[in-house]
């Protein structure tokens, strides 16, 4: 017997989203009190994610039938995340430009925040690595974690075949425990998405007002531009796949990740959703966990609005070097996003004093990041899914473990 449709996941996800920003218009700040109720969904989230993202890897890699498989999934997911990326980046800056968003604003009584120091390349990628295992799981950090269990995994590959089926084994027991426990956890994920939503929309209505107003609407209007011109018409010509079954079946993620603003939280939803896509574990646990480290779409979109904004309103031309400049510095810059709430107003006190801009441009976007970073995070997400069923249908037959989409 079908589900009722009250009943099913997507709708009560949608309901939730909807419901909460119609209370957050009604009732305004008033829904800053139930904000816990909200943040309580974040953190079940997040206590399942980690050790989730940890098995799921090893398990999906461990399944495979060798290392030539596991670097060709890794070599095309990485590409798709650089190109859309760098089409992020693009739209980004184009949309502010075209309706010179931010000329006329003037930057007065605002305190920056302390601007960081950008570490070199070489630092980067040696933080990429843990140097204490335990360390990367106690403090969150989800790109050590990833790579630690890219490592063990990899490892089991090249053991023996019957210490490779014991190991696959045990790691696929805890991976199964946690999905459970995520499935758990959704069950409150309407509630949560709700509170979540009146918080934020209550909070920052405001916001939607003036120059800063134009530039949220910028934001959007950018997002929108992303989702529509690069991933539904990459899904209707390259996968030949069904726009609107991907945007219906994406729904909990949608909810999830305006609501959270975490990638990382998100996470175990994407998960969810790529097994109803009919895409095999050995596929989405491997791309999916490096999106949420590694794919910043909406956070590029939002780093090269920000630039583009505060050339606009000190009357700076934008030259073609500086936009190009601007592109391969968002791309880079944010692929050091940690996939947790707000990282990108610090990754900003880097970008704007390398362009010569003011650091106070930060403290701006800072007061209304969480209603920009609901749509941010919102693309990194759905970039993840498409992605994965890129990397899934570009497998070889060998490769592909279940039916096409």
């Amino acid at each position: 017997m079908s589900m009722p449709w009250w009943a099913r996941t997507t709708n009560q996800m949608l309901a939730g989203l909807l419901l909460g920003t119609v209370l957050g218009l009604i009732f305004g700040g008033e829904m800053a009190a139930f904000s816990p109720a909200g943040d309580l969904f974040i953190t079940l989230l997040q206590m399942a994610a980690i050790p989730l993202i940890f098995f799921n890897v090893i398990t999906a890699i461990a399944k495979l039938p060798d290392f030539i498989t596991m670097r060709r999934i890794g070599a095309m997911i990485m590409a798709y995340y650089i190109m859309t990326m760098v089409c992020a980046a693009a739209i980004g800056m184009a949309v502010m430009s075209l309706f010179k968003v931010g000329a006329g604003f003037r930057l007065e009584g605002v305190n920056a925040p302390q601007a960081t120091a950008m570490p070199g390349w070489s630092q980067v990628v040696l933080d990429m690595f843990p140097r204490n295992a335990v360390a990367a799981f106690a403090n969150g950090k989800l790109l050590q974690v990833v790579i630690f269990a890219l490592f063990i995994g990899i490892t089991i590959l090249f053991l023996e075949p019957e210490d490779k089926a014991k190991l696959t084994e045990f790691f696929e027991s805890f991976n199964k425990l946690f999905r459970r426990m995520i499935i758990l956890v959704m069950r409150y994920g309407p509630i949560g998405v709700m509170f979540l939503m009146a918080s934020s929309v209550g909070q920052y209505k405001s916001s939607f007002f003036g120059p800063v107003g134009k530039y949220v609407a910028g934001v959007y209007l950018a997002d929108l531009l992303q989702f529509g011109l690069v991933y539904l018409l990459f899904v209707a010509i390259i996968l030949r796949g069904s726009p609107w079954r991907l945007l219906v079946q994406s729904v909990p993620v949608i909810a999830t990740a305006a609501g959270t603003c975490s990638s990382l939280a998100t996470l175990p939803v994407c998960m969810r959703v790529a097994e109803e896509m009919k895409i095999p574990e050995q596929v989405y646990g491997v791309t999916l966990p490096l999106g949420a480290a590694f794919n910043k779409d909406g956070t590029t979109l939002v780093f090269t609005a920000v630039l583009t904004f505060a050339l606009n309103a000190l009357g700076l031309p934008l030259t073609s070097v500086t936009m190009f400049t601007m592109i391969l510095m968002a791309t880079l810059v944010s692929l050091g996003g940690e996939g947790i709430p707000m990282s990108g107003v610090v990754q900003l006190t880097i970008l704007l004093p390398a362009f010569g801009l003011p650091v106070g441009f930060a403290a701006l976007f800072a007061g209304i990041w969480r209603i920009t970073e609901m749509p941010m995070v919102t693309l990194n997400c759905i970039g993840d899914l498409i992605g994965t069923w890129v990397v899934y249908r570009f497998l070889g037959r060998k490769e592909r473990l279940s039916r096409p989409l």
